[in-house]
C-alpha cells in the first residue's frame, strides 16, 4: 500500500549545537511513522544564522533523507514568518490526504519527534482533527500563568476540545494537507485586510495562534494534547517581556471573529 507523506515543516536558527539529537530522533522515528502508513519528509528554513547551522543542516539532511526541502533566509525574518513560508513550501505537490507537522525542532525547547507517531495516529478516525500540542511545566511563574491563561484564551476563542492549551499560540499542529491550504488562504487575507486593526509590527508575537484560528475557521476541529518537557528551556520572561505576547493573542483572536462576521469564512 502506498504510503502517505507526512512533512515536518521547522525552523532553525544558530542551533548547530541544539538540532543535533533532534534530528537524530526524528530519524529514528521513521521506521515507527511507516508501520502506521506514513513516509516522512522535512521542509525546514534556516532564519540566516550566524553560526553554521545551514552547512550542518545540508549535510545532515543529504545523508539521513532522499529528499528533502531547505530554504535560507537572506536576513532574519523571524520564527513566525519561517514557519509560514516554510508551510506555504512544504505544501506544493502534496495531496490532500497526506499530513503536515507544523513542530519546533531548534532550540532548548523542542517538541519530541519520538511521540509524532502517537499524535499521527489520532488522525485515523477523526481526518478532520488538527492535533495541537502543548507543553505544561508545572512550575507557578508569572511566565508560567500568563502562558496558561493566553492559551486558555486561544483554546474556548477557537472552539477546540481535549486537553487545554498550556501555552499561547502553540507551534506543534499537525493535521490533513486540505485543511492547511485553506487556512493559508484565509490568513494571506488576513495579512493583507486586517494588519490594520493594530499600531504594531504586523504580525507580531503569536503567528502560529493566527493559523490555528484560521484553521478553525477552514473546518477543522482542533483537539489539544498536553506535551511532557522535553529539552531545557524554562519560562523564565519578565512583564515588560509578557505584554506584546499577551497583546498579541488578544488581538489575534479579535481580528479572527471580525473577519467571521465580515463573512469571510461563509461556505
Amino acid at each position: 500500500m502506498e504510503k502517505r507523506k507526512a512533512v515536518v515543516v521547522s525552523t532553525f536558527r544558530n542551533s548547530t549545537k541544539d538540532a543535533i539529537d533532534v534530528l537524530d530522533a526524528l530519524v529514528a522515528s521513521r521506521e515507527a511513522l511507516s508501520q502506521i502508513g506514513y513516509k516522512i519528509g522535512v521542509c525546514f528554513t534556516d532564519d540566516n544564522s550566524e553560526d553554521e547551522t545551514y552547512e550542518m543542516l545540508v549535510d545532515y539532511l543529504a545523508r539521513h533523507f532522499d529528499g528533502f526541502a531547505l530554504r535560507r533566509n537572506a536576513e532574519s525574518r523571524g520564527r513566525g514568518y519561517c514557519f509560514i513560508e516554510g508551510l506555504r513550501e512544504a505544501l506544493i505537490g502534496l495531496d490532500d490526504d497526506d499530513v503536515i507537522v507544523l513542530a519546533d525542532l531548534c532550540g532548548k525547547a523542542p517538541h519530541d519527534p519520538k511521540i509524532f507517531k502517537d499524535h499521527l495516529s489520532l488522525l485515523e478516525s477523526y481526518p478532520a482533527r488538527i492535533v495541537v500540542g502543548s507543553t505544561r511545566y508545572e512550575t507557578l511563574t508569572r511566565d508560567d500563568c500568563e502562558m496558561r491563561a493566553m492559551g486558555a484564551l486561544q483554546y474556548f476563542k477557537f472552539g477546540a476540545y481535549g486537553q487545554p492549551f498550556n501555552i499561547q499560540s502553540p507551534a506543534l499542529q499537525i493535521g490533513r494537507v486540505e485543511h492547511f491550504k485553506e487556512a493559508l488562504k484565509f490568513f494571506d487575507i488576513y495579512v493583507e485586510n486586517y494588519s490594520k486593526y493594530t499600531d504594531e509590527p504586523f504580525p507580531g508575537p503569536g503567528v502560529l495562534g493566527i493559523m490555528l484560528s484560521m484553521l478553525s475557521f477552514a473546518g477543522a476541529m482542533l483537539y489539544g494534547v498536553t506535551l511532557p518537557v522535553y529539552g531545557e528551556w524554562r519560562p523564565s520572561r519578565t512583564w515588560e517581556e509578557l505584554q506584546p505576547h499577551m497583546r498579541g493573542t488578544i488581538l489575534h483572536a479579535e481580528i479572527a471573529e471580525q473577519m467571521g462576521k465580515d463573512g469571510l469564512f461563509d461556505c
